[in-house]
């Protein structure tokens, strides 16, 4: 979250860059996301319930789409 407030913050010459910039880092989210769904899925201590899956996959993966979404 610093990351983007720095990015929305900053003083560009064209909104294009901090667009460009913003969407990296939705897509560095969802990266993210996929990384944490196969470790959840891979591991046996615990059988994740609906609200992890919720709020740790789903949650998270609809706010980084929506920051790489393209913008019209």
């Amino acid at each position: 979250m610093l990351a983007l407030a720095g990015i929305i913050t900053a003083p560009w010459d064209e909104i294009l860059l901090g667009a460009i910039s913003w969407g990296f880092v939705g897509l560095g989210g969802i990266v993210y996301v996929i990384v944490v769904t196969r470790r959840m899925r891979r591991q046996t201590a615990y059988q994740p319930q609906f609200e992890d899956w919720l709020f740790h996959v789903v949650v998270p993966m609809v706010a980084y789409l929506t920051l790489g979404a393209r913008q019209k």
